[in-house]
C-alpha cells in the first residue's frame, strides 16, 4: 500500500466514525434520509472517482522528446537553423516526425483509457426516505441501499439484505459465466449484472475503494514495455554519441586547419561553413533512417491493430505481440456474449390449455424475469393485454 493510498484510507476511516450510528432495523426498508446523505458527501464518501490515467499529456511529451537521439540530432538541427543554414538541417524533419508519432498513439490511447470503465450503468436505484429513486452512479454514497432489479448493474460493493430469487452474473469481474444465486448478508461486487431476481442490498464501499474502480485504475496504469528492438537501437546510439566527442572534436579541428586555420576562419567568417560540414559528418554517425523507419512500422502495425478494436498505449507493444506464439481464449461470459436466443414453438399436440401463449408472455413481461423468460418477449410480447404485478416496489 502506498503511503497515498494508507492516508486516504485514514481520512475514510475518521469520516465513517463520526458519522452518526444508523438503525440497521429500518434501514432496508427507508433506507437513508437527506440529511444522512449529505453528510456523508460532506466527508468524502461518495461515489465519485477521478477520471484520468496515469500519464498526462507532459508525461508523454517528455518520453518521446527528452531521448539521447533528440538530443544529439535535435542539437545539430538547432544548430543550423541558428546559422541560418535551413536547408542543410531538413534532417531535423526526423526527429520531428518521431516524436509526433510517439506522441499521437500514445495520447490517443490515453483519452481511450481515461474513458475505460467497469461500470456502465448511467443510474442507481436507491431506496431513500422510503421511496425508490433513481439518481446518477456518482451520487451514491456509503451506506445507500440499492434496489437490485433483473438487468441492473451493481454501482458500488454492497452487501445483502434482501434476496427473493437474486441471480448475479459476474463474469465481468471474475470471468465465471455462470449467475451466482446470492442470499441475505452475501457480498455483491460493483461491476456485476442483476440476471434474475431482485433484492436490496446496503453499500459499504464506494469511490476508488470499490472493486470495480479498481480494476480500472489498475487497468489504466502505464508500465515501460520492454522492447529489444528499443533497446537495441539505444545501445547503438548510446556507444556512437561517446564515440562522437573526440570524433566531432576532431573533424571540426580538421575543418578549421583546410579553411587557413583557427583565427582566419573566424576572422574571415568562414568558420560558419566548417561548423556546418563538420556538423553534417557528425550527424551521418548517427542512425537516424533506422530509428524513423523502426517508428513508422510500429505506427503502421499500431493503426492495424486499432482496426480490430485493440488499444495499444505505447508503439513497441507491438513488437511483444509480434512474439507471441499461441493465444488463450477464456470460455464463454468474457470474451462472447452468453446470450439465449428465443428460437420456434414446436407443438406436438393441439393444447387444450387456453392463453397458454399469454402465460409465455406474462413470464417474460416480468421486470425480475431470468434471461431464459425475457428471450420469450421475441415470440410472446404481444400474446395479451395482462401484465404481471410489478414485485420490485416490494
Amino acid at each position: 500500500m502506498t503511503e497515498r493510498t494508507a492516508a486516504r484510507e485514514r481520512t475514510l476511516q475518521a469520516a465513517r466514525q463520526a458519522l452518526p450510528v444508523l438503525d440497521a432495523k429500518r434501514l432496508p426498508d427507508v433506507g437513508l434520509s437527506e440529511n444522512e446523505v449529505r453528510l456523508r458527501v460532506e466527508a468524502g464518501l461518495d461515489n465519485r472517482v477521478a477520471a484520468d490515467s496515469s500519464r498526462s499529456l507532459w508525461h508523454i511529451l517528455r518520453g518521446n522528446l527528452f531521448t539521447l537521439f533528440n538530443a544529439i540530432v535535435g542539437g545539430c538541427f538547432i544548430l543550423l537553423l541558428a546559422l541560418g543554414q535551413w536547408q542543410d538541417s531538413l534532417f531535423g524533419l526526423a526527429v520531428i516526425a518521431n516524436v509526433l508519432i510517439g506522441v499521437v498513439q500514445e495520447y490517443h490511447a490515453k483519452r481511450t483509457l481515461d474513458k475505460l470503465t467497469f461500470l456502465h450503468a448511467p443510474h442507481a436505484r436507491v431506496l431513500r426516505e422510503g421511496r425508490v429513486a433513481e439518481i446518477a452512479v456518482a451520487d451514491v454514497v456509503l451506506d445507500d441501499v440499492l434496489v437490485l432489479r433483473a438487468g441492473d448493474q451493481v454501482s458500488a460493493d454492497a452487501t445483502i439484505l434482501q434476496a427473493d430469487a437474486l441471480e448475479i452474473d459476474q463474469s465481468l469481474l471474475t470471468g465465471e459465466a455462470d449467475p451466482v444465486a446470492l442470499t441475505v448478508q452475501g457480498d455483491v461486487l460493483s461491476g456485476s449484472a442483476v440476471v434474475a431476481g431482485y433484492g436490496r442490498a446496503r453499500v459499504v464501499r464506494v469511490g476508488a475503494d470499490s472493486f470495480a474502480n479498481q480494476l480500472t485504475r489498475e487497468a489504466k496504469q502505464f508500465s515501460l514495455v520492454n522492447s529489444e528492438l528499443r533497446n537495441g537501437l539505444n545501445r547503438i546510439i548510446r556507444w556512437v554519441s561517446w564515440a562522437l566527442v573526440p570524433l566531432t572534436a576532431l573533424v571540426v579541428n580538421g575543418q578549421m586547419k583546410a579553411l587557413g586555420g583557427w583565427t582566419q576562419a573566424i576572422e574571415t567568417g568562414t568558420w560558419r561553413q566548417g561548423v556546418v560540414s563538420a556538423t553534417a559528418s557528425t550527424i551521418s554517425m548517427i542512425p537516424q533512417g533506422l530509428v524513423l523507419i523502426t517508428s513508422v512500422t510500429f505506427a503502421l502495425a499500431a493503426v492495424k491493430l486499432a482496426r480490430s478494436q485493440v488499444l495499444v498505449q505505447e508503439l513497441p507493444a507491438v513488437e511483444g505481440l509480434a512474439r507471441v506464439d499461441v493465444v488463450c481464449l477464456d470460455k464463454t461470459g468474457t470474451l462472447t456474449e452468453g446470450a439465449i436466443v428465443f428460437d420456434a414453438v414446436l407443438e406436438i399436440q393441439v393444447s387444450s390449455v387456453p392463453r397458454w401463449r399469454q402465460v409465455f408472455g406474462w413470464f417474460g413481461a416480468d421486470v425480475s424475469a431470468n434471461a431464459t423468460a425475457r428471450a420469450l418477449t421475441v415470440e410472446f410480447d404481444d400474446a395479451g393485454g395482462a401484465t404481471t404485478p410489478d414485485r420490485s416496489a416490494l
